[in-house]
C-alpha cells in the first residue's frame, strides 16, 4: 500500500482507553451473534479472548479529527471505516471532518444492525447522519470473504448502488456502505 496513513490509535468518538473484550462480552454481543463455537469469526474471536489475547490489548483512542493532519483531511480521497462494532462512534466523532472534508471524499463504513443496536442506535440513525452531512449511501455487493471461492478469481462486481431505503435489504444482517456527496444511482 502506498499513500496510506496507519495512526497508530484506534479512532472513536472520544479520547478514551478501550477494552473491547469487556465491552463485548458486557453486552452480551458475543452470544447474540453466535456463541462461541469454533465454527465462525465469532467463535475465533471468542477462542482469542478465552487465551487472554483481547483483555491484555488496549488501544489509545481518540476522534478521527485528532489522528489526521489538515493536510491529510484536505488531500484524503477514501476513509475506510471497519472497526468491529465502533463504527457509529468513529462517525459521530468525525462528524466536523465530515462536513468539511473536500466533496471528493468518500467512506466506505462497514454497517451490521446489531452492533449499532448495542450502541443505542441504528441503520436510519447513522444514514441520517451522514445525509446531514452532505453524504448519500451506496450498498456494496456482497462480499464474500471464504478464500476458496476466489479461485479462479471471480468477476469484478456490480458497481455500488444507491440505497434508497433506511434499512438494509432484509437478506443482509452486515453491509458496507460507501458514502458518497455523488448524487446518482450507482458509483461507477
Amino acid at each position: 500500500l502506498y499513500n496510506t496513513t496507519v495512526a497508530g490509535a484506534g479512532a472513536g468518538g472520544v479520547a478514551a482507553g478501550t477494552d473491547v473484550w469487556a465491552l463485548l462480552q458486557g453486552s452480551g454481543a458475543l452470544g447474540a451473534l453466535g456463541g462461541t463455537g469454533a465454527s465462525g469469526a465469532m467463535g475465533e474471536v471468542s477462542r482469542l479472548a478465552g487465551g487472554g489475547v483481547w483483555r491484555e490489548t488496549r488501544v489509545r483512542a481518540a476522534p478521527l479529527d485528532a489522528l489526521l493532519s489538515e493536510e491529510q483531511v484536505r488531500t484524503a480521497r477514501l476513509l475506510k471505516v471497519d472497526v468491529e462494532g465502533g463504527e457509529w462512534a468513529v462517525l459521530r466523532g468525525a462528524a466536523a471532518l465530515l462536513r468539511d472534508a473536500p466533496p471528493t471524499l468518500e467512506v466506505v463504513v462497514e454497517v451490521t444492525p446489531r452492533w449499532l443496536a448495542l450502541q443505542g442506535s441504528s441503520v436510519p440513525q447513522l444514514l441520517r447522519h451522514m445525509r446531514a452531512l452532505g453524504f448519500w449511501p451506496y450498498i456494496l455487493a456482497h462480499d464474500d470473504y471464504e478464500i476458496r471461492r476466489a479461485l479462479p478469481p471471480p468477476p469484478p462486481p456490480p458497481p455500488p448502488r444507491r440505497l434508497r431505503s433506511d434499512e438494509l435489504p432484509a437478506s443482509c444482517d452486515q453491509a458496507d456502505l460507501v458514502f458518497s456527496r455523488r448524487d446518482v444511482e450507482a458509483l461507477v
